[in-house]
């Protein structure tokens, strides 16, 4: 069941960088053109003010910033509004600037961030009497141009905020079902990774529904001692608990896909009449969501690469360093003699790695991933014209690559401590905990790969046996 539900975040996660990514990034530049569009008629109509002298903290600039909502004089109207649509735009561009296309990096910080945007000046219910402050405000000085005689001028400001209008709708759409899908699978990684292991005699259903803000705090307890890697959300921990005791596994997965794949077969002999072409696009997909994983480890890994360079050398060390490049020798620095078991042939192996080629050998590898989960991507577009044959070839060559890189990771790991003075080597990153979540997943792309293998020498062996017997 776990490899199901994997297997569908896999599918949704893709689809969700390939179309609703790009899209809200669209939307948040429009919405920001838009409001610059609107603000410099509203100026030169003389309805806000340009304050010139407003000079931003650039500590504000880094970080999500909205000026407090409150209330204002009738003759501070134009200034105070100008600087907060000034402060609007620049709230936008900071999301913008800070959207990944990865549904696990988007926090619900951002999500509520977006909230709050779209709230601060809602232009998607401009005349609604339930809006704050500065909506109001605005929609005051629209309509004084709404209801003047200038035909053009009338004409202008109602397009532009219509535009605004679909804009913040469009964006509130996005965002919201960002935000219902990261709550769906927290709830199905807590079905799934936590539930199963909370002891039944400890955590009953009877204790929930008497208790719940016990039984609760007891969860949290006992994930931040054994379980890693899930959070535990005070907002979402009760309904996920809640759909455990509730609805079983199998329910709850068919509701995801009805939800997030509203195209998929729910059929599940449709899995079984996959064509081998369809199961290898599928295993590459799955080994294409690693890209994540490795991304993180490269970050971890460079960050590592930098403190082992920048740190303090002894006198023998600059002597060496010095000797070096007066003979036009590389670095020992960008030298690594690791050692690994070859997933190919499970022979110990010894390799001289430079460090620079092995690190642009990674980010290439999570750049093809990146694009071989976009829907839209010449490379996507690539691999799903393949023969048969090249996608097994293509899926071996980059599963077994994925092994040896794995492999090598470790070995580099291990050299760059021992080469760290001991007193400084609690300032390195722990890489141990994304190289293990890499290494499940290679788990898993290998099962796959061997059921396939499996299924498809099971096939021609039948034919085989059928072909005789009509002969017979």
């Amino acid at each position: 069941m776990l490899q199901e539900y994997e297997a569908l975040f896999v599918r949704v996660d893709a689809s969700f960088r390939a179309k609703k990514f790009p899209k809200l990034k669209t939307l948040f530049k429009g919405a920001v053109n838009n409001i610059l569009n609107l603000s410099n008629l509203l100026i030169r109509k003389s309805l806000l003010k340009e304050n010139l002298y407003n000079y931003s903290d650039k500590d504000e600039k880094n970080k999500f910033f909205l000026p407090e909502e409150k209330a204002f004089l009738d003759n501070e109207r134009p200034r105070v509004i100008y600087d907060r649509i000034k402060a609007l735009i620049d709230a936008l561009d900071y999301q913008t600037a800070n959207l990944l296309d990865d549904i696990d990096s988007m926090s619900i910080e951002y999500i509520e961030n977006t909230h709050k945007i779209l709230s601060y000046f809602s232009f998607h219910n401009l005349n609604s009497h339930a809006v704050g402050i500065n909506t109001r405000a605005l929609s005051e000085m629209t309509n004084r141009i709404l209801n003047s005689k200038d035909q053009i001028l009338r004409r202008i400001v109602q397009d532009n905020l219509k535009l605004l209008s679909d804009n913040f709708r469009k964006i509130q759409s996005i965002i919201d079902e960002i935000a219902r899908y990261k709550k769906e699978k927290y709830k199905a990684l807590i079905r799934l990774k936590v539930f199963p292991f909370l002891p039944e005699e400890a955590f009953s259903e009877k204790f929930f529904r008497e208790n719940a803000t016990e039984f609760l705090k007891k969860v949290n307890k006992f994930m931040s001692i054994n379980i890693e890697g899930i959070p535990f959300n005070k907002y979402w921990i009760a309904e996920s608990i809640k759909a455990c005791y509730t609805t079983n596994s199998k329910q709850a997965l068919e509701r995801l896909k009805s939800a997030f794949l509203p195209s998929i077969q729910k059929d599940t002999s449709s899995i079984k009449v996959r064509s081998p072409r369809e199961k290898l696009l599928f295993i590459i997909e799955y080994i294409a969501s690693s890209g994540a994983k490795l991304e993180e480890i490269y970050f971890r890994f460079d960050k590592n690469l930098k403190l082992l360079h920048n740190r303090k050398r002894t006198f023998f060390e600059q002597v060496v360093e010095v000797f070096r490049k007066a003979l036009n020798s590389s670095m020992q620095e960008d030298i690594f003699n690791v050692e690994y078991i070859n997933p190919s042939d499970k022979r110990i192996q010894n390799d001289i790695v430079n460090i620079h080629d092995f690190m642009a050998s990674i980010k290439k590898k999570i750049i093809l991933f990146k694009e071989l989960l976009k829907l839209n991507s010449s490379v996507h577009e690539k691999v799903k014209r393949g023969t048969e044959e090249a996608l097994y070839k293509f899926m071996e060559d980059t599963y077994f690559d994925l092994l040896l890189t794995k492999e090598r990771l470790i070995g580099i790991n291990g050299e760059i401590r021992l080469r760290m003075p001991r007193k400084n080597r609690s300032v390195l990153k722990e890489i141990t905990p994304p190289i293990e979540k890499l290494d499940e997943l290679l788990k898993k792309i290998g099962e796959l790969r061997r059921k396939y293998v499996m299924e498809q020498d099971s096939a021609f062996l039948k034919g085989k046996k059928d072909k005789g017997t009509s002969k017979n």
